[in-house]
């Protein structure tokens, strides 16, 4: 089993300092977000769900506020559950960002409801989130350290996630 919390933060404290910036994290999920609604195929979608939840879980990281997240996992569950015959819950992702950047969504709160969507859209594939993190987290320990202007070379995730999606026929 992989501890995918602790490969994303071994992979943040290699890269960046530990430091919230709202802003950065708003920018980085809609990113991420608009990544997956535009989607080119399937395996692009679910790569975007997949570094959705790798930034959420990042800037939860960053926030310092790790301990109260079991918390807010249990809260995060029961809107989950009512979402139970919503075939795309990571629409939500929208609604939740809109109530973050414009409203007074707490940040652990924001950052853990955009995370569990992303994952619950990855089951509505078919998909174990485990496995779709397992492969995005060997892409990006496979990106360099350093920030360069460059193209970046790394381990593709695309292929190996289509091998998933090939495996529950989408």
């Amino acid at each position: 089993m992989v501890d995918i919390y602790g490969s994303i933060v071994a992979w943040y404290k290699e890269r960046e300092p530990r430091k919230f910036d709202k802003t950065m994290s708003i920018i980085q999920m809609r990113t991420q977000y608009n990544a997956w609604l535009n989607a080119a195929t399937p395996a692009d979608g679910v790569k975007a769900l997949g570094q959705l939840l790798f930034v959420s879980m990042g800037h939860i990281w960053k926030t310092d506020e790790e301990q109260a997240m079991v918390f807010v996992l249990k809260r995060c569950e029961r809107f989950l559950n009512e979402l139970d015959n919503e075939p795309n819950p990571a629409f939500f992702v929208a609604m939740i960002l809109d109530s973050y950047e414009y409203g007074d969504q707490n940040d652990l709160h924001a950052l853990t409801m955009i995370g569990k969507l992303a994952g619950t859209q990855m089951t509505r594939y078919g998909l174990s989130e485990e496995e779709v993190m397992g492969i995005m987290c060997i892409s990006n320990h496979s990106k360099t350290v350093l920030h360069t202007a460059t193209e970046v070379e790394y381990i593709n995730p695309l292929p190996a996630l289509q091998i998933l999606l090939d495996k529950v026929g989408n």
